[in-house]
């Protein structure tokens, strides 16, 4: 059996390309460009619900109105800081950078002594240099954390450091120092400095208070009652402290660090899903979409799965995210539609491949018509063994090493060729499918490789057009060189083994079964009984056409078999042809009965107007026992 298929090297190269451009692909799609559109995708979706826990005081330009250009006298935030002690407020953050001395100094420190609150302040890194609080230490209620934050390629700040390392010191940010006073918590394991960045959540409409109306008391009194405030610019004009937010629009570093807070202080975690474990999946799953082009056929089911698995990668990315895990859409959805388009252009090749291989193999053999049906739908095509019900057509030209003595070898050559010609469309026409030429027979079958409907009526009706338009190629060669051609045609139904048959180097598409001996024994024996075509009883069966006439020619055995079967002439109906058949049936049922008397009655007539059948029949009656006689001729010679 030989089934269609690419060598092995094809495969081993398709995926062996699949797997370093998809390696490629993944290292490409890190650029800052995808990453960047990763965010896009993402930042609408990084907003919490607000915390009235934290509240900003902010440095505004009402606070610069009364107190003048920033930097300011330290007695201001002093007084700040008396107003806020009244309020009585969780904790203190100053997102203000206090590293030098200047004026009011000693007021601050002073206040700083007596005050009954925690204070956070801010420090900083700036490359091997540790900037830190010139307050530090004075008081057990004041600390310090790093404000320092790094923005994204596309200077938007999505995580925050919770650590940073310097020489050998694990120092806290400014927003977890800020937690871990205000929890009274601690997270810090000694030894473990987690210097990695963490995404958080921007809060929505954190509560913003001028530092004016703080220090004026101008606020209720409970309005910051054990709250997380944090002090910091509110005005963008600082350049200092100004960063982009998520939509594009400038923010200053006090609401990164007050979302941070709120983000740690609600307990919702946002991880990255680790890269490794995100490139593995989704290589994986570009991996099946493989064979999407190979499963599902149609292009637009195609498209609609690719649009489905879209949605689904979308809100799976989303749902992910609102549990706290973020992933990377651009390797989600760029690895499988790549991995999918590739395999588009690899099952385009190999559909090009297929049917160049069918119009190699069947172009030659089958109608045009049907071969079309193959290309469109191949699952019709079972190029392995199959037993299948089918029909087989023989003929062969009687007399032919006659005429190759009176022909030029290309003389005959051009008879042949030209009969060739005249029959082969016959077949082809009616959905069948030629076997093979051998010299000048011909050997065709029916229901394969495409399933036909009536396809044993098919080949009854070649057959008779192949006697008719043999006695007009007979007419065209009387007149050219006086020579007629006779032909005898054996057509048989029933079960057959039918697909690529031969070696690896040379195979053939071909039938074969006991069914098919049987279809060129009847072409042997249409010499026997002087008869163009002879149709086996399975193919008489399935025609109810009332277009054809079968004739009931003999009941007989084959050599070698020990079955009966009843064979029939097939013949064009016409109300001559009804009563020549009605006559001789009469006479051939007497026959089979062993009435010879009655049989002959009606046989001689027939066998005088040199009838093939009715003169055998005549012939046979003269040597046939009556006494032993059951009906059935056996054959003894093919």
């Amino acid at each position: 059996m030989k089934k269609f298929s690419f060598p092995k090297s094809v495969h081993k190269t398709f995926f062996l390309v699949w797997l370093v451009s998809i390696v490629f692909l993944a290292w490409v799609l890190q650029w800052n460009v995808f990453q960047n559109i990763n965010n896009l995708f993402f930042d609408p979706l990084t907003t919490a619900t607000e915390r009235k826990d934290v509240v900003i005081v902010g440095i505004d330009e009402k606070s610069l109105a009364r107190y003048g250009a920033f930097p300011w006298d330290r007695d201001i935030y002093a007084n700040l800081l008396t107003s806020l002690d009244t309020y009585n407020p969780r904790v203190i953050g100053f997102d203000i950078l206090f590293a030098e001395s200047r004026k009011g100094d000693e007021i601050l420190k002073n206040t700083l002594r007596t005050i009954n609150t925690d204070i956070v302040f801010a420090t900083k890194l700036e490359g091997n240099t540790y900037i830190p609080s010139i307050y530090t230490g004075i008081s057990p209620r004041i600390h310090e954390g790093v404000v320092n934050v790094f923005p994204d390629n596309d200077a938007k700040v999505r995580s925050i450091q919770n650590y940073f390392t310097y020489s050998k010191e694990c120092l806290p940010s400014f927003s977890k120092k800020i937690v871990t006073v205000s929890t009274k918590i601690n997270e810090y394991v000694p030894g473990k400095c987690d210097t990695g960045q963490k995404l958080f959540r921007y809060q929505e409409n954190i509560q913003k208070v001028s530092f004016v109306d703080v220090v004026d008391k101008s606020l209720p009194s409970d309005a910051l009652k054990d709250k997380i405030i944090i002090v910091g610019f509110a005005t963008t004009d600082l350049e200092q402290d100004s960063f982009f937010g998520l939509f594009g629009s400038k923010i200053n570093g006090v609401e990164i660090h007050a979302s941070a807070v709120a983000h740690t202080l609600s307990g919702t975690y946002l991880e990255k899903v680790p890269g490794y474990l995100t490139l593995v999946i989704n290589i994986l799953f570009a991996f099946f979409l493989i064979f999407l082009p190979f499963i599902v056929k149609r292009f637009a089911t195609q498209i609609g799965v690719l649009v489905l698995v879209a949605v689904v990668t979308f809100l799976g990315a989303i749902i992910g995210y609102e549990f706290g895990y973020k992933t990377y859409v651009p390797w989600a959805i760029g690895l499988p539609l790549f991995s999918y388009g590739l395999s588009l252009v690899y099952s385009y090749i190999s559909n090009i491949r297929k049917n160049e291989y069918l119009k190699k193999v069947f172009g030659t053999y089958v109608h045009p018509s049907l071969l079309d049906e193959l290309i469109a739908d191949p699952k019709k095509l079972k190029l392995g063994g199959e037993k299948r019900h089918m029909t087989v057509l023989f003929s062969d030209v009687r007399g032919f090493t006659t005429f190759s003595e009176k022909l030029s070898p290309e003389g005959l050559v051009d008879l042949l060729n030209d009969y060739l010609n005249m029959m082969s469309p016959i077949i082809l026409d009616r959905r069948g499918t030629i076997d093979k030429y051998i010299g000048d027979a011909i050997m065709a079958f029916w229901n394969a490789p495409v399933i036909t409907e009536n396809h044993e009526f098919l080949a009854v009706e070649a057959a008779l057009v192949m006697q008719e338009k043999l006695v007009e190629f007979n007419n065209a060669q009387a007149d050219a060189n006086g020579m007629k051609l006779g032909i005898g045609i054996g057509v048989n139904s029933g079960d057959m083994v039918v697909g690529n048959m031969g070696s690896d180097a040379r195979f053939n598409y071909t039938v074969m079964g006991d069914a098919v001996n049987t279809g060129s024994r009847f072409e042997s024996l249409t010499k026997k009984y002087g008869v163009v075509t002879i149709v086996g009883e399975s193919t008489r069966k399935a025609i109810t056409d009332d277009k054809i006439l079968f004739r009931k020619l003999d009941i007989m055995t084959v050599k070698g078999k020990t079955d009966s079967t009843t064979i029939y002439e097939p013949l064009r109906a016409s109300d001559s042809m009804k009563e020549f058949v009605q006559k001789y049936e009469l006479g051939f049922d007497a026959y089979v009965k062993g009435d010879f008397e009655t049989a002959k009655k009606y046989l001689e007539l027939l066998a005088q107007h040199n009838d093939g059948p009715a003169q055998m029949l005549m012939e046979r009656m003269k040597v046939i026992d009556v006494s032993t006689w059951k009906g059935v001729w056996k054959w003894d010679e093919k």
